[in-house]
Order: C-alpha cells, then sequence, then structure tokens
C-alpha cells in the first residue's frame, strides 16, 4: 500500500501504473467491499505531505452487481461500510461509476427491489451522495465508452486544484444532539454557546499551532431548539487552513478553525453509568436542509458516578394459609437511586431506556431464613420477615476508561445497594358464637354469629391486604355426641357445642381465635375451655284436667282415681324415627289434674283408659293438643258424667296397692313420666 501512489511526472511511475493496469483480470465475481477496503489501506499509509495542498477522491468503477450473478446484500453492505470509512476517517471524495445494465444515477434505488433497483440503491449509497440523487451526483452512470469519457472529465473538473476541497460555505451547518441523558444548564440561551475563532500560525511536526482571535467568531452564530445545538454562518471555504508556498517553498500558513464550546449536567433522573456519550451525534451539514452529515465528530465519553440506592420495604398484609408471591413482595417498595424513584413492578423500574441504559439493576427477595424468593411464599399460617435488596452495577462493558486505557472525566461508577427488611402479618380468624334456645324436638340450625380477621387488634379492613379471605368450614361436635340428630333436638338437657375450623383439608385451629357472646339465659353455666357455645335446650308441657259434668257427683272423692293415655305421636324421618312416639299413662284422684313436663314439641292425643265404667266422657277441649316454641304449654280437660251409682261386688274389684306415704292406700296403675311431673294442689 506504501507504494500504490505513483508520480505520474517519471516513466517508473507511468510504467508502475500501466503495468498494474495490464495485471488486472477478470474471475468469478464483483467484490466491491474488497477493492473499498484496498482504498482505504492506501489511504492510512499515505499521508497527505505536509506543506501540500491535496483532494482525497475514490473512483469506484464496476460493470456488475456486488457479488457473484446476483446482488449480494452481505458485499453490498461491507463496501457501503469501507466507503463511510473513507468519507468520515479520511475525508475522501468517492464517486461510483456504473456500466451495468439499468445503471440509473438518476434514481434512488430500493434496497429491496430487483437486482437493478437494489444495485442503483447501492451506487447511491456508496457514493458521496450517501443515498439522496443529487445533482451535480457523485454517481455517474455511462453506456457506452463516449460517454465514460464525459464522466471521467466531470470528475477531473469538481476536484479542485490546491486551496479548499470542499463545497462548504456559510450555509454550512454544525450540529450536535445532546444525549437524552444530558441537558443544557437551566435557563441557557445561545448567548450561553461560546464560539471561538483561531488563526493558524504554523506548524511543528504533525501538530498545527494557532493564535486565538480576539472577540471574533468570524460570523458564526449559535441557536438552540431543544436539545439541539446548531451553529451556522463560518465560511469554511473562505478559511481553509494550509500552506501558501511560492516556488515550492512554504512562505506561511493560512486558514482558521472555528472551537465551539458549552456544557452540559447529567440530568438529575439520569441513573448514571461509565463510559457515558454527551451527545448522540455531532456533524458537518452542508446547509440547513441537509439530511446526511459530510463528516461526523467524536462522541465524547464522560463517567457519571451511581447514587446512593435507599429501600423501604413496605409491610405486608396476609390472611391465614395464604402466600405472597415474588412480584407481592417487591411491589410497593420504596426504592430510590440517587434521588430517583425505581417501581420494582413496572417494566424498566418505571424508567425510561435512556436512564438505565448504562447500568444494571438486579432486585433479590429473601425470606426471613436467607432463602431467595424467586416465585414466592406459600400458605403462611404465623408472622414473619423478608428482604429486599436492590443493587445498580455499571454495565460490565463500560471500564470507564478510553481506548487508550486513559480514564475518562468524571467520577468512575461503582456498584451501588440498598437494603431493607420487612414485617408479614399474618391475619387470623376470630369466630364470635351466641348462645341459643332451642326446643326439644324442635329443628337446630348452626349458631354461628360472626368472623373478624385480625392481627392483634389489628381488623383486616382497617389495612391493606395481599388476596382474599379464604372459606372458612366449621365442623360442630355436641355433647352428648348424639344430641342432634338430623337437625332435630333429640335431648331435654343444654347441649355444650365444640368447633372445629378448617380451610379446604387444612385443621387451623390452634390459629382461631373464639368469643362467647354474652348470654343472658338464666344459669348459662358457659365455660370457655369446655365447648364455643352451648344450645339452652327448651322443653314444653301439658296439663291434663280430670272435670266432673255439672249436674254429675264424684262419689268418694278422696278414693275416686282415673288414668288418662297420653300418646306422643313422635318424628318421622322417612326411614324410622328421629324421636319416636310415646304414651306416658297418667293418674288422677278426683277432680284435679296433672301436669308433664320436659316434653318435646309435638302433637299429644289424650285419651281416657276407662276402667272407671260407672263415668262415661262427656266433652274432652283441646284434644289432640299441639305444643310448639310460640306454645309450649297446653291443657287437656277431660270432662265426665257418673252414669251408674252402683259399684261392683267386692269379690268383683282387683285393688293394686303399693306402698308410699303419699300416695292413697290404693291406686291403678301409676303414671309413667319422662322428666319431671309437677302435681297440682288438688292431686297431691
Amino acid at each position: 500500500y506504501s507504494n500504490a501512489l505513483q508520480s505520474m511526472n517519471t516513466s517508473i511511475g507511468k510504467n508502475n501504473i500501466a503495468n498494474s493496469i495490464e495485471a488486472l483480470d477478470a474471475y468469478g465475481g464483483t467484490f466491491t467491499n474488497l477493492g473499498m477496503e484496498m482504498a482505504n489501506g492506501i489511504l492510512n499509509v499515505n499521508k497527505i505531505e505536509e506543506g501540500t495542498k491535496r483532494n482525497r477522491v475514490v473512483i469506484v468503477f464496476t460493470d456488475g452487481l456486488p457479488g457473484t450473478g446476483r446482488y449480494n446484500s452481505t458485499v453490498g453492505n461491507a463496501a457501503i461500510s469501507q466507503g463511510s470509512t473513507a468519507k468520515s476517517t479520511y475525508g475522501a471524495t468517492v464517486y461510483t461509476v456504473g456500466i451495468f445494465d439499468g445503471a440509473d444515477a438518476t434514481s434512488a434505488g430500493n434496497s429491496s427491489g430487483n437486482d437493478t433497483q437494489q444495485a442503483n440503491w447501492f451506487m447511491q449509497n456508496l457514493s458521496s451522495n450517501n443515498g439522496t440523487v443529487q445533482s451535480p451526483s457523485y454517481y455517474l452512470s455511462a453506456g457506452d465508452a463516449d460517454a465514460l469519457n464525459d464522466i471521467f472529465e466531470k470528475i477531473s473538473q469538481q476536484i479542485e486544484s490546491g486551496g479548499s476541497s470542499t463545497d462548504l460555505s456559510r450555509e454550512t451547518v454544525i450540529r450536535d444532539i445532546i444525549a437524552p441523558a444530558f441537558t443544557l444548564p437551566e435557563g441557557a440561551t445561545a448567548d450561553s454557546i461560546t464560539l471561538e475563532t483561531y488563526a493558524c500560525t504554523g506548524k511543528r511536526g504533525d501538530v498545527y499551532t494557532w493564535s486565538k482571535n480576539d472577540n471574533n467568531a468570524m460570523g458564526a452564530r449559535a441557536t438552540i431548539f431543544g436539545s439541539q445545538v446548531s451553529v451556522t454562518g463560518f465560511d469554511f471555504a473562505e478559511n481553509y487552513v494550509g500552506t501558501v508556498t511560492d516556488n515550492g517553498v512554504v512562505t506561511s500558513y493560512r486558514g482558521h478553525k472555528l472551537v465551539i464550546r458549552f456544557t452540559v449536567s447529567p440530568k438529575a433522573d439520569f441513573l448514571g453509568g461509565n463510559n457515558v456519550y454527551t451527545n448522540d451525534k455531532a456533524g458537518v451539514y452542508e446547509n440547513s436542509s441537509a439530511i446526511n452529515p459530510v463528516l461526523t465528530f467524536e462522541r465524547p465519553e464522560v463517567n457519571v458516578p451511581i447514587g446512593d440506592v435507599y429501600v423501604t420495604a413496605t409491610e405486608k398484609n396476609v390472611y391465614l394459609l395464604n402466600g405472597l408471591t415474588a412480584a407481592q413482595l417487591k411491589g410497593g417498595a420504596s426504592v430510590t437511586v440517587g434521588g430517583v424513584s425505581l417501581d420494582l413492578s413496572a417494566s424498566n423500574y418505571g424508567l425510561e431506556a435512556w436512564q438505565t441504559k448504562y447500568v444494571d439493576i438486579s432486585v433479590v427477595i429473601k425470606d426471613a431464613d436467607g432463602n431467595a424468593v424467586t416465585v414466592g411464599i406459600d400458605e403462611l399460617s404465623d408472622d414473619t420477615t423478608y428482604s429486599v435488596t436492590v443493587t445498580v452495577s455499571p454495565k460490565p462493558e463500560y471500564t470507564g476508561f478510553d481506548k487508550d486505557d486513559n480514564p475518562l472525566p468524571g467520577t468512575l461508577a461503582t456498584q451501588q445497594s440498598g437494603y431493607d427488611e420487612g414485617a408479614i402479618n399474618v391475619f387470623k380468624p376470630v369466630i364470635t358464637f351466641a348462645d341459643s334456645e332451642v326446643w326439644y324436638g324442635g329443628q337446630y340450625t348452626a349458631n354461628y354469629k360472626s368472623v373478624a380477621w385480625k392481627h392483634g387488634e389489628t381488623v383486616d379492613s382497617s389495612v391493606t391486604m395481599e388476596g382474599s379471605a379464604p372459606t372458612l368450614t366449621l365442623d360442630y361436635a355436641t355433647t352428648p355426641e348424639d344430641a342432634i340428630k338430623k337437625g332435630y333436638i333429640v335431648v331435654p338437657d343444654d347441649i355444650p357445642v365444640n368447633v372445629s375450623v378448617k380451610i379446604g383439608e387444612t385443621d387451623i385451629d390452634g390459629h382461631v381465635s373464639f368469643v362467647h357472646a354474652d348470654c343472658s339465659h338464666e344459669n348459662c353455666g358457659f365455660i370457655p375451655e369446655t365447648c364455643e357455645f352451648i344450645l339452652h335446650v327448651n322443653t314444653c308441657s301439658l296439663t291434663v284436667k280430670k272435670a266432673i259434668a255439672e249436674g254429675s257427683k264424684l262419689q268418694d272423692p278422696e278414693h275416686q282415681s282415673f288414668i288418662f293415655k297420653v300418646h306422643y305421636q313422635g318424628i318421622p324421618d322417612g326411614e324410622g324415627t328421629i324421636i319416636p312416639s310415646a304414651d306416658y299413662n297418667v293418674l288422677i284422684v278426683g277432680a284435679g289434674s296433672r301436669t308433664i313436663v320436659g316434653l318435646p314439641v309435638g302433637t299429644y292425643t289424650v285419651s281416657e283408659d276407662n276402667w272407671s265404667w260407672r263415668y262415661m266422657l262427656e266433652e274432652s277441649t283441646n284434644n289432640p293438643a299441639v305444643l310448639s316454641a310460640e306454645s309450649s304449654t297446653a291443657t287437656v280437660t277431660m270432662t265426665n258424667r257418673l252414669d251408674n251409682e252402683f259399684w261392683l261386688s267386692d269379690e268383683a274389684v282387683a285393688k293394686n296397692v303399693f306402698n308410699s306415704n303419699s300416695s292413697p292406700e290404693y291406686s291403678p296403675i301409676p303414671a309413667i313420666i319422662p322428666g319431671k311431673e309437677d302435681l297440682t294442689d288438688e292431686a297431691d
């Protein structure tokens, strides 16, 4: 490459070029990328000689599509990339000349079209047209030898001999677009942009020397629009830098350079990082309407430190045997990085991409035992804790040093972490039961009163809960075990009830609190350690009354006794009986009454055992009697009339005598009464 450029003023140089042309051969495809790579190699090792004024020009002359046969986008894109290097790095003007079928310099082409459209797109983008059809154009096409001669004549005319090699003028615009992570100082105006010019005074080795012009921007003026700083008005063509020679001897240096300075600062909501670009791009544009830059500047890089990380884990409230997902544990945590709030439950933590571009953020949740929680914590039964650790680290690919391993301006960003623990409060059920009154033989419904979910004295309705309250299943156990049958009370005495509670199939008795509501029942007898509530069983009573019809006379009232049968019909259930039917014999002496107590609700029919054949039943009132919770007492009156004043002979009388100090000397069959009996004064 160092010998590639030859002087055409010598026979050696001319012969070298001629021999090179003769050595050219055609084989295979058209690998334009390799030709451009060779051109850049030549430009790299052949510096512009000190004291000379030269343009750098690359002419790509091709008769075919890039690749082999059809258009090859890999070869084409590689060639375009090499062309960008020639234009931006070496300041070369790139001409493309096409002599293939369909070559059309007036067409922008199409990268997704057919071969011809792709070829025209390729030639436009490889040339200094940079993809835009221009006039005069850096992409030219020819159909024959005469047209080709015209093309090279045009190129020769466009290349200036010495002086400025650019078309840049006072219309040229320098644009610097500030990166999203940075901003101009508050209140910055165009006057905040420093514009200085320097006169070229000479050269020391490869380095030019300069002298600042006093307060002279030489027509340059700045504007600010959003995040873009633009400068125009400096005539680059007029102020090109070069040498003044006399007979090949450098006599002086000429030209000026423009220096633009302004200050940017990291935005307050930028998290920081290393090797942070301060601008998105900066370049020189031919005029204000140009889209593509003529050349671009290197982008400055700085280091921005990561701020302190503070984490506040929130208190979590959960129902017994419910769980918490990792997302729920993260949710609600307060996290700031250098004052910037992170939302751990949002995409990219609720931030824009530029805010986190140079850092990695990790969030680690651990349980009370220090185990990492990746999915969640299941079936919580007791209070516990969890922790949240947030770490912000500079991305490892950004070292904080430039390509020469020199530290960049600013403070090196280093890893920062924050940590906090949060409480998990498990709310447990507090179930209130109240005693109730039921009826022997009546139906029973559960005596559940209310449930409250509490943590200490705090109820769930007063805090934010995670998830929903689970469904409780209550199982009741009575004492005695068979006190309730198919929903009916089948014993006459009070029934203590114990309660077992489940969530699903899990017994939670050890986590439930029971409350017994105040009971106004006389002689309640509730003992918390023995049961959760009491069913106070009420019983019914039935009075059987013996009456003598008006006008009739009761003979021997002190010894005259009557037997009545009381029939209880029972409670059938279709397969048998819940409470079986029963018969009670009632003995009444004289015109008196007797009351049966401790009876279940139901229907009772009274009939007289008419062994005393002298008295005939004249009337029976309220018979059958219906006992219920609404009418728990009843009286059945049996009215008799004396029909026969004569007795049987002594030989015909059967006496049934039993020993009882409080009973008459003789009595028929004694009463069989369940529970208790209450005798009236008349019968006592």
